[in-house]
Order: structure tokens, then C-alpha cells, then sequence
């Protein structure tokens, strides 16, 4: 940090040097968070201003996104009977296809686990498929809940069991059905390829 000469002619300056070093540094660290923190709060304010405008042009307009969907569909099924709400629709749900089922979201397992439990009490048969792969999940930033994946599974076989609308052939699928890929072949034409779920 300093010479030999300039050492020799002041021992106390190198400690005065290092302990300006260290005084600058935690200043330099001081205004870095300053400044993150006045841009951080500027981008806050662009976004809340971008989302403000974003709805109140879907007000205006009476559009929905699709969040708005997924939000007022649950709410929906909370204030109101689903068997109500599936009779409205003229009874027109006997089946459940769920691809990619890794992606998703608890909002989506919601409203999902709601119409299976009324697909459970239905006088006619009724069917429920899933397939997805947790290792594959991509879409976290969406609120995709891979985690659920497994549970739901659990959770719609209970149910469907309980209403003896579950075969045994799709029981045993169930106990046997990989947890990875095994062939491309099996993959494309079997029901028990990844982690999927059968037929219900």
C-alpha cells in the first residue's frame, strides 16, 4: 500500500491508510444500497403503475385474463353448490384430461379436486386422467405446484375408490405405474408411462 521509504519515515501512516480503506469501502457499500434501492423502488412504481392501467383496460373493456378465470372460477365454487354449478352446465362433465399435470397451480388443483369430488358422488360413470412428470416442471414463475402432483393423485384415488368408480385393472396401475420413462414405445401407448395417473 505504501513504499519502504515512506513505512520508515511514518509507521502509524500505513494504519491510517487502512483504516481510510476500510471507512471508504463500507461508504462504497453504503451508496451501492442506496442506489439499489431507489432504482428498486422507481421499478415498483413502473410496475404498479403498468398493472393499475392493465386493469382498468380490462374493466373498461370487460375482458378477463387467465388468472381472472382461474380466480373467479374457485370463487364461484366456494359461494355457490358445484353440484349447482355442474347442473348449470347441464351436467355436460363426465371426464377429466389433465396433460402436463407437473405445471400445475394450487388455484388450478382447487378447482380440480372440486369437481372430482362431485364426479365421486355422480350416479353415472365418470373418468379422471392425468399424466405429468415432477422432475419437469418449468413453469414455477406461474405458480406451478409440482408438489401436488402426488398428493392429488392420492387424493382423486381415495375418492374414486371410495365411490367404487375405480376398476381393478386401474387399481393395480396405480401400485405398478414407473416413475420414469422406460421406452419411447411405452411412453406414447401406455397408460402407466411416467408418472401418470390411469383412467379413473
Amino acid at each position: 500500500m505504501i513504499t519502504k521509504g515512506l513505512y520508515e519515515n511514518d509507521p502509524n501512516f500505513l494504519q491510517l491508510l487502512e483504516e481510510e480503506r476500510e471507512r471508504l469501502a463500507a461508504l462504497i457499500d453504503k451508496r451501492k444500497t442506496a442506489a439499489t434501492y431507489a432504482r428498486s423502488l422507481a421499478l415498483a412504481r413502473i410496475g404498479e403503475a403498468i398493472v393499475s392501467g392493465y386493469e382498468r383496460m380490462k374493466n373498461h373493456r370487460g375482458l378477463f385474463d387467465f388468472d381472472d378465470l382461474i380466480e373467479r372460477t374457485r370463487e364461484l365454487l366456494r359461494r355457490s353448490s358445484p353440484s349447482w354449478v355442474l347442473y348449470k352446465l347441464d351436467q355436460r362433465i363426465d371426464h377429466i384430461l389433465l396433460d402436463e399435470a407437473q405445471d400445475t397451480s394450487a388455484p388450478q388443483w382447487e378447482i380440480l379436486q372440486v369437481i372430482a369430488n362431485e364426479f365421486a358422488q355422480a350416479m353415472r360413470p365418470r373418468s379422471c386422467f392425468a399424466v405429468g412428470d415432477e422432475k419437469q416442471s418449468i413453469f414455477s414463475f406461474q405458480g406451478a405446484a409440482p408438489e401436488k402432483f402426488d398428493a392429488m393423485r392420492h387424493d382423486f384415488a381415495s375418492r374414486f375408490n371410495a365411490a367404487k368408480l375405480l376398476s381393478n385393472m386401474c387399481a393395480s396401475l396405480f401400485h405398478s405405474a414407473p416413475r420414469r420413462r422406460s421406452s419411447p414405445a411405452s411412453t406414447r401407448y401406455s397408460t402407466s408411462a411416467t408418472t401418470g395417473w390411469p383412467v379413473l
